[in-house]
C-alpha cells in the first residue's frame, strides 16, 4: 500500500498539553484523549480496504468448527454459528470509499469457500455486506501519542482486518500509557512516527 499523506477529519483538535474534542452538540477539553475509530471516525486516513462479507444458511452440523485457509493467494474464512448460519469472507480490495456489494466480489468468495469446504453450494444464500477497514501503508495499527501533543492525542486505530483479535492487547498498551506515561516495547514500532514526517490528526475547531 502506497503512502499517501493523512488528511485532516474534523472532530479533534490538539493544544499543546491538552485536547479538545467536540460533537455535533457540545466540545470538552481533557488532559488527554484517545482516539479509538475505524475507518469512518477522526483518526488519521491512509486508505481504506473493502470487505465483502456473506452469510449462508444450512441445516445444523453443517460445520463444527471454523476453517481458514489461502486459496490462490487470498485468505478466506468460514465461521459457523449455533443457528445454522455460515458466514464467508472476505475479501481485500483497495479501491477508495466503495460499500458496493458486486457480483465479482461473491464469487471470488465462493470459489475460494468451495475449495476448501465443497459442500457450500447447496447452502441458502441469505446476505452480502461490504464495510471499510482502517488500513495503514504497512497494514499495521498506530498505537500510542501522536508527535507533538505532548502526550495529549493518542491513537489507537488502523487494525485492518484484525480489530478483534487485536482488542485485548491494544487496550493493555494504551491502558499502560495513560498509567505510566510510557508505551510498551511491544508497541514501541506502531507509533505514527514510523510513517515519516509531520502528520496532521483532527481538524480545526
Amino acid at each position: 500500500m502506497a503512502s499517501p499523506p493523512v488528511t485532516p477529519a474534523p472532530g479533534t483538535q490538539s493544544q499543546s498539553t491538552n485536547t479538545a474534542t467536540r460533537s455535533e452538540h457540545d466540545r470538552s477539553r481533557a488532559p488527554r484523549s484517545v482516539l479509538s475509530c475505524g475507518q469512518t471516525g477522526s483518526c488519521p486516513k491512509f486508505g481504506p480496504v473493502k470487505g465483502q462479507v456473506l452469510r449462508l444458511r444450512g441445516p445444523g452440523g453443517f460445520l463444527n468448527r471454523s476453517v481458514r485457509g489461502v486459496v490462490r493467494g487470498s485468505s478466506v474464512y468460514l465461521v459457523p454459528r449455533a443457528d445454522g448460519e455460515l458466514v464467508v469472507g472476505a475479501t481485500q480490495e483497495e479501491l477508495g470509499v466503495d460499500t458496493r456489494v458486486t457480483a465479482g466480489g461473491l464469487w471470488e468468495l465462493l470459489r475460494d469457500a468451495q475449495t476448501l469446504v465443497p459442500g457450500i453450494t447447496e447452502l441458502e444464500f441469505t446476505e452480502a455486506v461490504a464495510r471499510l477497514r482502517p488500513g495503514t501503508p504497512d497494514n499495521g495499527p498506530i498505537l500510542g501519542p501522536v508527535d507533538g501533543t505532548d502526550g495529549g492525542l493518542i491513537l489507537a486505530t488502523g487494525h485492518f482486518r484484525n480489530g478483534v483479535l487485536l482488542t485485548p492487547i491494544t487496550a493493555d498498551v494504551i491502558v499502560s500509557y495513560l498509567v505510566d506515561g510510557k508505551l510498551p516495547e511491544v508497541a514501541a514500532h506502531f507509533t505514527m512516527e514510523r510513517f515519516g514526517g509531520p502528520m496532521n490528526v483532527g481538524g480545526a475547531s
